[in-house]
């Protein structure tokens, strides 16, 4: 009994002497000494997809729409029919113009085959009766000189002469306006052109009923359907050129200084968040948005994903700089990181304080660029520690 109660004492005083012991040690912290390893800084954002043009495409003149042809989702070639519409008053159009080209080309053919030839043989015949009344009247004013003739034969033949004059005036009028390059030849080349004008544009307006592709894209949107009635002017489809795709992202102004043109990117789209493809910053808008405190960028998608569609949501991930040799700690460790940045150092098992100055920051690391060496212990976690406090440094596991 006595050797049992010996025992029990002698346990009882370890276990007291071990927990004192535990009590006195300093409290253990997780540190990390510093060495030069690679270093990512990304910015993220939320952008959509989109393409360098948008074409709205409209009908240029009104009238019932009797099919549409393509689906959206459908990839166009330029010039490919989209939407056609009714055109019976179109033809009808096009019928009454045929017809008035038709009889000015005739009153034209008829001006040079008939009208010019007789008003060419009236002018000679005008010229024949003119030549013969002057000599009448020359042969009587010789005769009346002499006796032979009374003044009254004279007079009279000299009103003839006159007349004859008059319609060979006449007939040369009406030959000079036959001719090309008279008013009654050009008006009637001016009643076949405004005839012929009339046709183009009546065919025109036919061909307009059929509302065409004007450049190859995919369809993105569609905004009518058999039997709607549309209206010069009136948009039936949105096209998105074929071209380079393009994804659209605001940035907080404050990341300007880390944009440059030329920067590689990963995109995931919401819809496929396990499927990244790669993109490459193309544009830096000139000019921050006041509202909303951010600049916008476009990057430029050179092979897209074919589940890709033209206003998807996506994020960005944008790779801005990479270090191949950094000194970086874990954002925790920085204390006032947004004024005087510090760590705490572990020196002979003692925590002392280190202003730093901060470089980039990468997915939960920042960057040191003086104030610290490679081989230093830094505490992972700064929160509820302080300077002067007695420490027993615990390394954290590698990464």
């Amino acid at each position: 009994m006595r050797l049992r109660g010996a025992v029990a004492a002698v346990l009882l005083l370890l276990a007291l002497a071990f927990l004192a012991y535990r009590f006195s040690m300093p409290p253990r912290v997780v540190v990390e000494t510093l060495s030069a390893r690679p270093m990512e800084q990304h910015l993220v954002a939320t952008g959509r997809v989109t393409t360098r043009e948008r074409i709205q495409v409209g009908a240029l003149v009104g009238g019932t729409v009797a099919e549409v042809l393509v689906r959206e989702g459908d990839r166009v070639e330029a010039q490919q029919p989209l939407v056609r519409l009714t055109g019976d008053e179109a033809q009808a159009m096009v019928a009454n113009a045929e017809a008035a080209v038709g009889y000015a080309r005739a009153q034209l053919r008829q001006l040079r085959q008939v009208r010019l030839p007789e008003a060419g043989e009236a002018r000679e015949q005008a010229l024949l009766q003119f030549e013969q009344a002057r000599r009448d009247y020359q042969r009587a004013a010789s005769l009346a000189e002499e006796g032979y003739a009374s003044e009254a034969e004279v007079e009279a033949l000299r009103e003839a002469l006159d007349l004859a004059e008059s319609r060979l005036r006449s007939s040369e009028q009406v030959l000079a306006g036959l001719q090309p390059g008279g008013s009654q030849h050009q008006a009637a080349v001016a009643e076949l052109a405004r005839a012929e004008a009339a046709l183009a544009e009546a065919r025109a307006r036919r061909a307009y009923t059929l509302i065409a592709a004007p450049a190859p894209g995919i369809i993105i949107r569609r905004h009518v359907e058999p039997g709607d009635v549309v209206q010069p002017g009136t948009q039936v489809m949105d096209l998105a050129r074929a071209g380079d795709t393009l994804v659209e992202a605001q940035i907080d102004e404050r990341n300007l200084s880390l944009l440059e043109i030329g920067q590689n990117a990963l995109v995931s789209a919401d819809a496929y968040p396990r499927e990244r493809f790669p993109a490459t910053l193309a544009f830096i808008a000139p000019a921050v948005d006041p509202q909303r405190g951010t600049v916008e960028v476009e990057l430029l998608v050179p092979d897209p994903p074919p589940y890709l569609r033209a206003d998807m949501t996506v994020s960005v991930d944008i790779l801005v700089q990479r270090r191949e040799k950094a000194l970086t700690v874990p954002r925790a460790a920085v204390r006032n990181f947004d004024s005087a940045p510090t760590v705490l150092l572990i020196e002979d098992d003692v925590l002392v304080e280190q202003a730093v100055e901060l470089g980039a920051l990468g997915d939960g690391r920042v960057e040191l660029l003086s104030g610290v060496e490679p081989g230093a212990q830094v505490v992972v976690d700064s929160r509820g520690q302080a300077a002067g406090q007695r420490v027993r440094g615990a390394e954290a596991a590698p990464e």
